[in-house]
């Protein structure tokens, strides 16, 4: 049925699947659609028998020859690469993209996570699904079925966390290589640069880390900001890398705010509430009535 269809967008594929399940409720069900839409409360007036009688017809567009087709095509490349000696990896990444309307995506995105468990079957194919832990959260708190399957779905993942010297190591060859390619032949390393300490307690390195909470595309970009404020200069002065921290501050704030506002409307709210705040905090210091006023009072206001 979908043979030289493999190249289609989402958005084509779903609504092709959607017109074809249509027709073929049309024809099962087509007299009562018309009964319904003449008649107000047609649905009410339905006897139970009557009901579990559309209910059982209805289920065989849900169940029956979708699953048994999707069966037979996973039996069939179980068997054909199980012949073969070669291991098969499928990635799949870009889930936070906007690559379907937002109406559907958590649904596709849920049945993405059922899909790739029934493929486990394959023992030399993997698929790997690389989705942001916002975009998971999304997809639980906005789709149902899928908080049924939240301990489940935990058999499957794999939090990925960086170490400090894995941190270290991919500045020092991104530095490595950036320099050999624009500036010299000789191997420059990060304490090349970076030789003055932001204070006196805590060297540059260290300060990167922690103001990044470990986070490798946040290091890579703390990093770059400094050669972008210092830019002429063999080295990093304290005021490039107070500079280029204001510069970080503001572009994570946004990151943020982009990130998550669709799981946490009121992020943006709240973090202007616990800016400009101790490096560390205890959550006593928000459990007081001032606070909670203010805070109920902002949002009243932008709902309005």
């Amino acid at each position: 049925k979908n043979q030289g269809k493999f190249w289609n967008t989402i958005d084509e594929t779903v609504i092709e699947v959607a017109n074809r399940l249509e027709k073929d409720i049309n024809a099962e069900f087509g007299v009562e659609i018309q009964k319904a839409s003449a008649r107000a409360g047609y649905s009410r007036g339905l006897s139970e028998e009557k009901k579990t009688q559309f209910q059982q017809r209805a289920k065989k567009f849900v169940n029956p020859s979708l699953l048994a087709e999707l069966s037979k095509v996973i039996n069939g490349l179980s068997q054909y690469l199980s012949e073969r000696p070669d291991k098969y990896y499928i990635l799949i990444d870009g889930l936070d993209e906007h690559w379907i309307e937002p109406e559907i995506k958590n649904t596709i995105i849920h049945c993405l996570f059922e899909a790739c468990k029934g493929l486990r079957k394959i023992r030399n194919l993997k698929v790997v699904v690389s989705i942001r832990n916002d975009v998971y959260e999304k997809m639980n708190m906005e789709y149902p079925p899928s908080q049924g399957q939240l301990e489940k779905n935990e058999d499957y993942i794999v939090r990925i966390k960086w170490t400090r010297e894995q941190l270290w190591e991919l500045v020092e060859k991104r530095i490595g290589h950036l320099y050999r390619w624009k500036y010299t032949k000789d191997n420059v390393h990060f304490v090349d640069l970076f030789k003055t300490s932001y204070d006196n307690k805590k060297r540059s390195w260290v300060y990167i880390v922690e103001r990044s909470l470990m986070r490798p595309r946040d290091v890579i970009k703390y990093v770059n900001f400094c050669f972008s404020t210092a830019e002429g200069k063999s080295e990093i002065s304290k005021t490039d890398f107070r500079n280029a921290e204001k510069v970080y501050s503001d572009d994570r704030l946004e990151a943020l705010i982009s990130e998550w506002s669709p799981v946490f409307p009121g992020i943006s709210i709240i973090l202007n509430l616990v800016s400009n705040r101790a490096t560390y905090f205890q959550i006593s210091d928000f459990c007081h009535t001032k606070f909670v006023e203010e805070l109920a009072l902002i949002f009243a206001e932008n709902e309005a």
